[in-house]
């Protein structure tokens, strides 16, 4: 009796250990979605995510994770998650372009070149749990550290930043962190 028990107790504990197991690579494409939780959404998914234009110079460009709606363009319909590495493919399905850092205080960064610049491990999906309909989207191994925020720049984006507060945030950003709310990135699996 013991034994069956001891084995039960056991087995349950490792399915609910590999039920939440991070993800590395995906075998699908995908786009993100920003689900604020603080407050009521207007649909399941949450607003759409699409790589927003900030700077290019020579036959290269950078592009931080902001709203569709306040880029107002995708340039790159679908992303990629291999080993770590995050991607964005453009609508021919060309590759050119990685998310090449996330940390604290600070939004998705991408660069898009010729070659293709190394793109940074840190990032994995989180299936999604019983209450969920959407995986979640993960940097550094952690979900819940989303902030949408109002950047204050010239193009007006409303970008995702990655654990921000009021001292991580790099001086001369016009990010007024009391304003920013916190979302959960969901992974929406393309066809």
């Amino acid at each position: 009796m013991r034994s069956n028990l001891l084995s039960s107790f056991c087995a349950a504990a490792l399915l609910a250990s590999t039920a939440f197991a991070q993800l590395r690579t995906l075998p699908y494409n995908f786009t993100l979605a920003a689900l604020n939780t603080t407050l009521p959404n207007v649909n399941d998914t949450g607003v759409p995510l699409v790589l927003g234009l900030e700077f290019v110079f020579d036959y290269s460009a950078i592009y931080f994770t902001s709203t569709y709606a306040s880029a107002h363009n995708n340039t790159f319909p679908s992303l990629g998650l291999l080993d770590g590495a995050l991607h964005a493919y453009g609508r021919n399905d060309s590759w050119d372009t990685n998310a090449v850092r996330c940390d604290s205080g600070d939004s998705i960064g991408w660069f898009s070149t010729e070659n293709g610049p190394p793109g940074a491990d840190v990032f994995s999906v989180i299936p999604a749990a019983q209450d969920r309909q959407y995986p979640t989207f993960a940097v550094h191994e952690e979900n819940s550290l989303w902030s949408l925020c109002s950047t204050g720049n010239d193009w007006g984006l409303n970008e995702v930043y990655y654990n921000i507060s009021p001292t991580n945030i790099w001086e001369g950003n016009r990010v007024v962190v009391e304003d920013c709310y916190k979302v959960t990135l969901q992974v929406l699996p393309l066809e």
